[in-house]
C-alpha cells in the first residue's frame, strides 16, 4: 500500500510506465525505468541508486505486470534488493494528490 510505501524512509522510486506517461508527469523524484526503453535508462538508476535503499517500482496497471517484470528483471540482472511493487501503482499515487 501507497501509504506503508511513503513510511519507508530511504526509497528509490521507479516508474515503469511508458516513457512519455513518466515524462508528462511523476511521483516526486521517480526515475523513468521500463522495458520498452531500457537500455537507455538503466545507467542512470544505476548510478542514482545507493545499497541501503528500499526500491519500489509503480505502474497504471490494475495487476502491474510492467512492474513486476521490470522488478524481476533489474533484481536478476543486478542484484539490487529489495525491489517491491507498489500495490495500486500510479493511481494509489493519483488518489494521494487528491487528499492532500
Amino acid at each position: 500500500m501507497l501509504k506503508d510505501a511513503l513510511a519507508i524512509p530511504n526509497v528509490l522510486w521507479l516508474d515503469a510506465r511508458p516513457t512519455l506517461a513518466h515524462e508528462e508527469k511523476h511521483m516526486p523524484d521517480a526515475m523513468a525505468l521500463n522495458e520498452d526503453d531500457w537500455d537507455d535508462q538503466i545507467e542512470d538508476v544505476m548510478l542514482t541508486w545507493q545499497p541501503d535503499q528500499v526500491v519500489i517500482v509503480y505502474c497504471d496497471e490494475t495487476l502491474c505486470q510492467s512492474g513486476l517484470q521490470v522488478g524481476r528483471r533489474l533484481h536478476e540482472e543486478t542484484g539490487i534488493e529489495p525491489v517491491r511493487v507498489l500495490e495500486g501503482g500510479w493511481d494509489a499515487w493519483l488518489k494521494h494528490e487528491q487528499e492532500q
